[in-house]
């Protein structure tokens, strides 16, 4: 019998699954409203990957989280599942059947089978330990409690507290995975990989040119944002998170703010991340904002005082644990793990105040880590006072750029920006700035006694709209369709093909090209390599403007060479090309 077992156990070692972590693969079948998963057949190079580094440290704490629940609930522990599947993005799940078993409750990590391992940011050995940290969460402190954001989260968007929680949290564990000694070597290297982070400024100023000047029609940053947002916001989750500036306001240009409609504005304060001579964000702001509770968690769990400060050994005891088996890293994930499982916490605030209450013997040092990343303000304290302003349309997450699936802003008057505001018709400047500055406001209450008088109706309009949004709302990113708004960029993207080709074509004519729709197909085929050259495939920047004349014109000249015609004949076709692509080349590259 023991040789059997240890015989198995070798056998499951081998392939690749371990004590914490099982690798799982879709069956395609569901169950009971369950997908029925099964062990993976080939895990051994994402676990080897997942077992070592920040994902290994959170594995060990996870199996810690597991026996700390079985002594409080009784649930039985479980490894860490991780599901490779074809689902793009990751996402932390509750509820599958592992073959004929039903696991109904137990958490799950759901990552695309393709995703790069290492060596990225993004990669899977970071978003990995960020899923992880949902599922530990949900667990410990349960469902959250309801707030009013109404936009899918990013790492420079104002949502609300609980969600900025939930993601900051979880983003934290991304910047521990890149910094961890341990970490797997292109992994480690991410964190002084200049050209990375230059290149996500560099992405993030030509956006920001891109939505303030009027007089251009085309924006290229904006109409290519589906292709480099999202790796954009990777490095920023670690660079621009661990300088602190989402805590500061991004230069959003008056001119934005005093359209009618703000939606640009909107855009730009969502994406760029704040100077270091920006105006400091007010503390609820902050606290609404996933980039600034992703590096006030940083601060906390790097922070020396508070890893070291030990509890006795009956706390440990609780996880299975002693004192000198637990590492100071440990130590304070622990101590968070305790603070979420008692005080049910939803937000950022709730769970520091929790930990203070709990372990009061660090309350100064959790004041001071506070107070340093919220750039000298304290713990926010005041009510959730939510309005929706329809006259503000967004669209539905920041991929969304064109707002074909649109839906109204909402904002907190206790978390409020100028921009919320001012977006709201018939507010001046004026009026924003001293709503802004008028907050916190205890009671919807306060807020229509403090506000001008003219706007009272519309801010009890507001509110009445809110409460009716909260009557339907649903979580809509895991559901949310990329069709409508793939087709949103598409058909822009024709339109500038179209109107580049009747412009080039027209060059084409006269530069030699003797019938339109021999002028007209050499416009459009050059269009079309300009546009997906310098937009669309990663390319040298002399592609774009050489592809045209050397794919196309380069072989009719060749040609009429071989034919003897005379020079100024054999040289018209390049001619045609080249000024076939003029439209293309200034609408992409201006």
């Amino acid at each position: 019998m023991i040789a059997t077992v240890a015989s198995a156990a070798a056998a499951e070692q081998s392939a690749g699954q371990s004590a914490r972590l099982t690798v799982l693969t879709s069956t395609g079948v569901t169950r009971d409203g369950l997908p029925v998963l099964a062990p993976h057949p080939s895990p051994a190079e994402t676990a080897s990957v997942l077992e070592r580094g920040f994902s290994g440290k959170l594995l060990r704490l996870y199996a810690l989280e597991q026996e700390f629940l079985r002594r409080k609930t009784g649930i039985t522990p479980e490894p860490a599942y991780l599901l490779l599947s074809d689902r793009q993005g990751g996402f932390p799940q509750f509820g599958f059947h592992l073959g004929d078993t039903a696991k109904a409750r137990v958490g799950w990590v759901d990552l695309h089978k393709d995703s790069r391992l290492t060596g990225r940011f993004g990669a899977t050995d970071q978003v990995f330990p960020h899923e992880l940290m949902h599922v530990i969460v949900r667990q410990l402190a349960g469902a959250p409690r309801e707030s009013g954001g109404n936009q899918v989260h990013a790492i420079g968007v104002r949502t609300d507290p609980v969600n900025a929680f939930a993601e900051g949290l979880a983003e934290t564990m991304q910047i521990l995975a890149v910094d961890d000694p341990e970490a797997a070597d292109d992994t480690r290297a991410l964190a002084g990989d200049r050209d990375a982070a230059g290149k996500a400024e560099h992405d993030v100023a030509r956006y920001s040119r891109d939505l303030t000047r009027r007089w251009w029609p085309v924006q290229p940053a904006r109409m290519r944002f589906l292709l480099w947002f999202s790796a954009s916001e990777q490095v920023q989750r670690y660079h621009a998170v661990k300088a602190n500036r989402f805590a500061r306001m991004p230069a959003v240009p008056d001119a934005l703010l005093d359209r009618a409609d703000t939606h640009a504005a909107y855009l730009l304060s969502s994406v760029m991340p704040g100077g270091a001579e920006g105006a400091i964000k007010p503390a609820a702001v902050m606290l609404s904002s996933e980039g600034v509770v992703s590096h006030l968690f940083w601060r906390v769990i790097t922070d020396r005082a508070l890893r070291e400060r030990y509890q006795d050994a009956a706390f440990y005891a609780q996880f299975g644990a002693t004192p000198a088996g637990v590492t100071p890293m440990e130590n304070i994930f622990l101590k968070l793990f305790v603070t979420l499982y008692e005080g049910r916490p939803s937000t950022a605030a709730e769970l520091l105040r929790a930990y203070a209450r709990r372990f009061p013997a660090e309350a100064v040092d959790v004041d001071r880590v506070t107070r340093e990343a919220l750039l000298g303000q304290s713990l926010p304290d005041a009510p959730e006072v939510w309005l929706l302003n329809a006259a503000l349309v967004t669209g539905t997450s920041l991929f969304d750029q064109y707002r074909a699936l649109p839906r109204p802003h909402t904002f907190d008057a206790n978390a409020a920006t100028l921009l919320d505001w001012m977006g709201v018709p018939g507010v001046t400047r004026e009026h924003a700035e001293a709503l802004v500055a008028g907050a916190p406001y205890p009671t919807l209450d306060a807020l229509l006694a403090k506000a001008p008088a003219p706007l009272r109706p519309q801010v009890t309009t507001m509110a009445e709209a809110m409460e009716r949004l909260r009557s339907r709302a649903a979580d809509e990113e895991e559901t949310l369709s990329l069709t409508a708004i793939l087709m949103s960029y598409i058909w822009r993207l024709l339109g500038l093909a179209a109107i580049t080709t009747v412009v080039g074509a027209w060059l084409a004519r006269r530069a030699g090209a003797r019938r339109i729709w021999t002028a007209t197909l050499i416009a459009l085929a050059g269009s079309l390599l300009v546009i997906a050259l310098a937009w669309v495939i990663v390319s040298p920047p002399w592609y774009p403007y050489a592809a045209p004349v050397v794919i196309g014109g380069l072989p009719w000249t060749l040609w009429r060479a071989a034919r003897g015609r005379p020079w100024p004949a054999i040289a018209q076709p390049l001619l045609i090309w080249a000024l076939a692509s003029v439209p293309a080349l200034l609408a992409t590259m201006i």
